[in-house]
């Protein structure tokens, strides 16, 4: 905020949060003309008990609105009317349902990326996975907001990709490629990856697999269905690491995982383990929350 001058016509700003409280205190440091809030989903509920909790700690957000400020929201998620109603300003919605402000539809998944039509508007995007064609649509939402109209975000898709910082960025490493989103993990994060994963369509899939952090009391329930969505996509290899390894290997092996998982407490060994797998004709999906560094493995 302190690099902006006068040429600045807009800035976005991410205001995250694991605890209540946290948000408020960001959201009032800067006048907001519009806020996004994508959804309600479970991360960081070991520290705020429920996804209701978590809906309210998100709804501080609506405290930085400026007077006439929108908010953008996602139609399809179970809190909307919840933070509707929080919001205390103008909502604009986004989603796949026909009352939706900024409505997804005819979605078709590729190797290459997504096609979709938006208000009408057919899009063609490199992402991967509903979640980021979610992603697109509030983006869309809150420059609509700002005047910015869907024919100029049509043009802006056809050259956009994600930047790095171990977000689904894939790199190549020893002639494999390699897919890393370990910047951080819950259990929709992770399902949305895996869905993403399977559109791609790649052979030799080598899953690297650490703990989501910050789950609490359902830790253990959480890896074990997290463990099933993975053997839904059949990788050829599978190599959990962390405190909840054998809950993920639990609820691999029940849903007919097929692969041999090996498990890991010890960071260095994990990364001696995935060595043979960096190599050409492979693809390496790493997936973990921060406090694994699963970056290290392949420094």
């Amino acid at each position: 905020m302190f690099g902006l001058d006068n040429k600045t016509q807009a800035l976005v700003l991410e205001m995250g949060m694991n605890h209540k409280g946290e948000i408020i205190k960001l959201a009032r440091l800067a006048p907001l003309d519009a806020v996004i809030i994508t959804n309600i989903g479970r991360a960081h509920i070991g520290n705020m008990g429920s996804r209701d909790a978590i809906a309210g700690a998100k709804a501080e957000i609506f405290e930085g609105l400026k007077k006439g400020g929108t908010a953008v929201l996602n139609g399809d998620d179970g809190y909307f009317k919840f933070l509707s109603a929080k919001a205390g300003h103008k909502v604009v919605s986004f989603g796949t349902g026909l009352k939706a402000d900024y409505r997804i539809s005819s979605v078709k998944e590729s190797v290459s990326g997504t096609k979709f039509s938006l208000n009408g508007i057919k899009m063609d995007t490199k992402l991967k996975g509903i979640h980021n064609i979610y992603n697109i649509a509030a983006a869309a939402a809150a420059a609509g907001v700002l005047g910015v109209d869907l024919k100029k975000v049509k043009k802006a898709l056809k050259t956009f990709s994600m930047r790095g910082l171990m977000r689904f960025e894939e790199i190549k490493v020893k002639g494999a490629s390699v897919i890393n989103d370990s910047y951080n993990a819950n259990p929709d994060s992770y399902a949305a990856s895996l869905m993403a994963l399977k559109q791609m369509k790649r052979k030799n899939l080598v899953i690297v697999s650490g703990d989501m952090l910050e789950l609490g009391k359902n830790s253990r329930a959480m890896h074990t269905e997290t463990g099933a969505k993975i053997a839904q996509i059949k990788p050829s290899a599978l190599l959990i690491y962390g405190e909840f390894a054998r809950d993920v290997e639990k609820g691999y092996l029940k849903s007919g995982g097929k692969a041999k998982p090996e498990c890991f407490t010890d960071l260095q060994q994990l990364k001696k383990a995935l060595m043979p797998c960096l190599k050409k004709g492979n693809t390496v999906f790493l997936k973990g929350s921060r406090g694994n560094k699963l970056e290290e493995l392949i420094k």
